[in-house]
């Protein structure tokens, strides 16, 4: 009888023992099914990330492709108006260490030979006046959030250009400030240039006294290092 009781006494000690050992089978089975449907969802939303990555990179690459067409444009139409020769604006987007990154060129033919150098090189520097003033009005152009309303400043612009190309670059000066709508201040030496304004302001310094000029207009001195305006001439110009 103890016999008896004794295996009865084991089998309920392996009742209890497999229950214990079924209940957590089921939590490890539920686990495994929570952590299943956890990394189903990451799949997802990693195949989503992925779709969205390549959406992003082919919507960056078409505005990026839009924009190089658009500079290079402005930059060839810019050129050819004022060397009046058949060279090209070209931009070469190179990817370099993961980041697109681009280099400007410039690319004509010479006989029967192509010619693609950088713009520093070519042109005696003329070719850098020319495309940096048509690049800065084309670039604020494509600001658009916010759009940028300022005006530009061009200090010098031209420059390093000759004086046969300075008349076809006056003209170009003022096209980009129709085309654009855009007000234009200019700080320049050369008559030429002063010929494309719509306003001149002619500055000459006389002992250390600044003196602006309107032509047909009205002179003022200036102070030099102060800044403050002095008396208001006639100086031979109509107010």
């Amino acid at each position: 009888m103890s016999f008896i009781n004794a295996y009865i006494d084991d089998l309920d000690a392996m009742k209890n023992e497999y229950q214990s050992r079924l209940g957590s089978k089921q939590a490890i089975e539920a686990n495994i099914a929570s952590l299943e449907t956890d990394i189903k969802s990451l799949e997802d939303k990693k195949d989503r990330n992925t779709k969205l990555s390549f959406l992003l990179q082919k919507a960056a690459e078409l505005s990026r492709d839009n924009a190089k067409q658009y500079l290079e444009e402005v930059g060839t139409m810019a050129l050819q108006y004022v060397f009046d020769k058949d060279m090209q604006f070209v931009i070469d987007v190179q990817d370099r260490a993961g980041r697109a990154e681009a280099d400007f060129y410039i690319q004509y033919s010479d006989g029967n030979e192509t010619i693609k150098v950088k713009p520093e090189d070519a042109a005696g520097g003329g070719v850098v006046d020319v495309l940096s003033t048509a690049l800065r009005f084309a670039y604020l152009e494509q600001l658009k959030d916010p759009k940028v309303q300022s005006c530009i400043k061009l200090d010098e612009p031209g420059k390093m250009i000759s004086e046969v190309a300075s008349h076809k670059m006056a003209s170009f000066l003022a096209e980009l400030k129709q085309t654009f709508n855009r007000q234009t201040i200019m700080i320049t030496h050369n008559d030429i240039y002063g010929s494309a304004a719509d306003k001149v302001f002619e500055v000459t310094m006389i002992n250390a006294v600044s003196k602006v000029v309107v032509p047909n207009g009205q002179a003022l001195q200036i102070n030099n290092g102060t800044g403050d305006l002095a008396d208001v001439q006639q100086d031979g110009y109509s107010v």
